[in-house]
């Protein structure tokens, strides 16, 4: 009896290929034809996701500034999906998106809560592919470490790191004029 070497590479996956997976679980990114599965996020995770989520939807809707939208799907690169915890995208970018489709336009700030499987990707591989894309904003949230690190996309194509910031302190970001966040509250380290 013949038996077939067990030595060929599964074949790349095409976005098209992609997009007609069912929605999950398992949840997967799509990176240059390879599938990357992702974990769900701690209690913890989706309580730091949710308050943020709470102070610039507030934020957003008192000021008319655009609108933010967790956990979905956004095409960076026609090789390279990510679905990072928060997106924002302007006012004006905003009547340009269809919302009943994977995002396609690179957002104005991108949030990534960082976790014990996803913070290496994330500061590394994530952070040079949104630099890449022209995301002009990035912000990694620490929860352990209980802080904020902010990068804007300076003229020399590179990110530079505009605020450091632990709880205990306030953070102003760059992208928002006005907004203070209490990194305690939004750390839930002053709730019970």
């Amino acid at each position: 009896m013949e038996t077939l070497p067990l030595t060929s590479k599964p074949s790349k996956m095409s976005l098209a290929e992609f997009y007609a997976l069912s929605e999950g679980p398992p949840y997967y990114e799509f990176e240059a034809g390879e599938l990357i599965e992702m974990n769900r996020p701690t209690p913890r995770h989706q309580r730091v996701l949710s308050e943020l989520i709470a102070e610039l939807t507030l934020y957003l809707r008192q000021n008319r500034l655009g609108r933010v939208y967790p956990e979905v799907n956004v095409e960076f690169f026609a090789s390279i999906v990510y679905t990072p915890d928060l997106v924002f995208y302007t006012s004006e970018n905003v009547r340009t998106l269809d919302e009943n489709i994977p995002l396609t336009q690179p957002p104005t700030l991108v949030v990534e809560i960082l976790s014990s499987s996803t913070a290496w990707r994330d500061m590394t591989r994530k952070l040079k592919m949104y630099c890449e894309a022209g995301v002009a904003w990035y912000w990694l949230i620490d929860p352990d470490e209980l802080t904020v690190i902010e990068y804007h996309l300076a003229e020399s194509g590179r990110y530079e790191v505009t605020a450091c910031v632990e709880t205990g302190q306030v953070f102003c970001p760059g992208v928002f004029e006005g907004l203070e966040i209490d990194l305690a509250a939004l750390m839930g380290e002053n709730r019970s």
